[in-house]
């Protein structure tokens, strides 16, 4: 196997720091998780407490984790029951499995994470809700399969171009209040405002203009 550079192993840990694996997949396609599945359902045969059982009502698996991630990163704002369902869960694995950062977790096929799917539908009360339980808001999107079918290309999305892109003046003053950065270009060096003026969203480029936004590639 090749010697990773250091700019190689620095994305390696910062997928593992986000809920990936190394190639960029949610953690639940690593298969070792699901050998951990089958070791925590051996256990919690032999266990009274159930805690696995209680979460989940039936046996763990990668598509039963699978399941309750869509039901996370899809919920309706200010579903909580639904939010922390998933916070517990990745509790236990940071605890037990040294899993890190499954909050920000990405869908294999889209490459998305819950603070995309929250800028881009508008869901105020779930970015806030994600930002107080410390999920990363300027995490860029991961490599999506829907864009290759080797899944190694990404948009390169954070969640202010997301907002930008569709308009939701209300999620970037979340994320603006929250630290994120509203300057972030994407590879092509697009900017929110770019992106804001190519969907014709008048207001949206008027509020980063006020913020601070610099043009990209429309400079």
């Amino acid at each position: 196997m090749a010697k990773l550079s250091d700019e190689q192993l620095k994305l390696v840990k910062w997928r593992l720091e986000h809920g990936e694996t190394i190639t960029g997949r949610p953690f639940y396609d690593d298969p070792k998780f699901a050998k951990f599945c089958e070791v925590a359902n051996e256990a919690e045969k032999k266990s009274q407490a159930g805690e696995v059982g209680k979460m989940f009502g039936k046996p763990l698996s990668p598509e039963v984790v699978e399941e309750m991630h869509f039901a996370f990163i899809y919920a309706e704002d200010g579903s909580l029951d639904a939010l922390d369902a998933w916070k517990r869960f990745c509790d236990m694995l940071r605890e037990t499995e040294k899993i890190l950062g499954a909050i920000d977790a990405p869908l294999r096929d889209s490459g998305e994470r819950a603070t995309h799917r929250a800028a881009e539908v508008g869901n105020w009360q779930n970015l806030k809700w994600l930002v107080d339980n410390g999920a990363d808001i300027n995490a860029t999107t991961a490599p999506a399969l829907q864009l290759s079918p080797a899944g190694d290309m990404s948009l390169g999305l954070t969640p202010v171009l997301v907002a930008a892109q569709y308009g939701q003046i209300k999620a970037l003053e979340i994320l603006k209040a929250a630290g994120a950065d509203l300057n972030f270009a994407r590879v092509d060096g697009a900017t929110a405002l770019d992106l804001a003026i190519d969907q014709e969203h008048s207001e949206t480029a008027a509020w980063l203009e006020q913020n601070g936004v610099a043009k990209g590639v429309l400079a």
